[in-house]
């Protein structure tokens, strides 16, 4: 009947489910499998750069250095400096 399965999978519980049974199928009518893994795709924020403590304190450097009609009410999360302290 079938020679040869393709089986995909996008690690779901449900693509499990599905995994099972296509290789019961494979088995049972000793067919070969090919598994495909299927993602989502990768966005930009993929890609963008790790906030490094380096690049934290620069930051912090350069936002304290803005003039005072810069600066608004906001709130901020300790420095890793302010959390050990």
């Amino acid at each position: 009947m079938f020679k040869h399965l393709l089986i995909a999978t996008d690690g779901s519980p449900e693509s499990w489910k599905a995994l099972a049974q296509g290789l019961a199928l494979a088995r049972a009518l000793s067919a070969k499998v090919t598994i495909a893994t299927v993602t989502e795709p990768w966005t930009e924020a993929a890609y963008a750069i790790l906030p490094t403590p380096s690049r934290v304190r620069n930051y912090e450097k350069a936002a304290a250095a803005m003039p005072p009609s810069f600066s608004t009410v906001r709130r901020r999360s300790p420095t890793r400096s302010e959390r050990s302290a």
